[in-house]
């Protein structure tokens, strides 16, 4: 059985409850070490994308669980995140600025109080659901959610579309539940200059199905039981959790499930398309290499090209006399529309 480390200490919060936010209790916490600790007593609104599997790419159910188990430490913010704590205010301002102009008749009221920087919001009716808000405010519409983000502009895909991105509309979707909102505004701040938000509102049905899912999942995380089945994905992220939660082998035999003969069966065929893969790879490259030669370039009948520039690498500098020693140059084929 997986051990389960000691919870944090947390020191007491301040709980308050404001009438605009119907559905939830506020705890506000002194310091960020006790708001993250208790952070890991409820299932997170930036979890949830986690656990049904669309989360960030080093996130999976099982780092979720295994972080509340204690098992798996918490992250540190990556300088995005942390880079988007800063630029949180600013975010906000500048889509208060843009609301105003795009949406004037709504008359929104942003003089509404504000949450301290450590407050999570825990659901009345579902204490073990929470939410953490970057802002909120009022409009003739009524409340509305406001979740802020610093987008890489390598990750804008989705952004242009009608709704948010999937993760950040499950995300917007939680703290509806959690605070009783009918709308969410997702805001992305794009490569530091191009502002975009998109407004989503309460899906009833969704959110019905996502609190059971959420649910079945929160008592595997009291109970203690490791997830399976469903819960296990092909991430890299769910790899390394297993391998911190199982770091050694006992020396003894389990019997495994029935259905792990179907596994068994899909890894092998997998393999075997996987060296298929390779294989061919090699064998297509080497006839494109092969008939381009000596030239750098090689034009394709659809107009695009390949290229097969020779590169070398230096494999060995010695630092006392700075001799360097460089690898045999080699090819490297690429393909390009230009």
């Amino acid at each position: 059985m997986s051990t389960v480390l000691d919870e944090p200490m947390v020191s007491p919060p301040t709980e308050i409850v404001l009438p605009s936010l119907p559905g939830c209790v506020l705890e506000v916490y002194r310091t960020q070490e006790d708001w993250l600790g208790a952070r890991n007593s409820v299932i997170g609104a930036s979890e949830s994308a986690s656990i049904f599997g669309v989360g960030y790419a080093d996130e999976s159910p099982m780092t979720v669980w295994a972080r509340k188990r204690g098992i798996l430490e918490s992250k540190e913010d990556t300088e995005l995140l942390e880079c988007g704590r800063v630029l949180q205010p600013a975010i906000i301002e500048l889509f208060r600025r843009r609301y105003l102009k795009a949406y004037p008749e709504r008359t929104p009221n942003f003089n509404v109080t504000p949450l301290g920087e450590y407050t999570l919001c825990k659901s009345v009716k579902h204490p073990w659901l929470g939410a953490s808000l970057d802002d909120h405010f009022f409009d003739s519409e009524g409340l509305a959610i406001v979740e802020a983000k610093n987008v890489s502009i390598f990750m804008s895909h989705g952004w242009d579309d009608e709704d948010p991105p999937l993760k950040f509309h499950i995300q917007g979707q939680q703290q509806m539940a959690v605070t009783g909102a009918d709308r969410c505004f997702v805001v992305g701040l794009i490569g530091g200059n191009r502002l975009r938000f998109k407004e989503a509102r309460r899906n009833q049905k969704f959110i019905d199905a996502m609190i059971n899912t959420l649910g079945e999942f929160q008592e595997l995380v009291d109970e203690g039981i490791e997830p399976s089945g469903k819960w296990i994905d092909g991430t890299e992220a769910t790899k390394k959790a297993l391998a911190r939660m199982h770091p050694k082998d006992n020396g003894e035999t389990t019997v495994l499930p029935l259905e792990s003969a179907d596994w068994h069966r899909a890894l092998v065929d997998a393999k075997a398309a996987r060296k298929e893969a390779e294989t061919a790879v090699l064998l297509y490259g080497n006839h494109l290499q092969q008939a381009i030669g000596d030239n750098t370039f090689g034009l394709l009948p659809d107009g695009t090209r390949y290229s097969n520039k020779h590169q070398d690498k230096q494999i060995y500098c010695c630092e006392k006399c700075g001799h360097t020693k460089r690898c045999q140059p080699f090819p490297v084929l690429r393909h390009s529309k230009k």
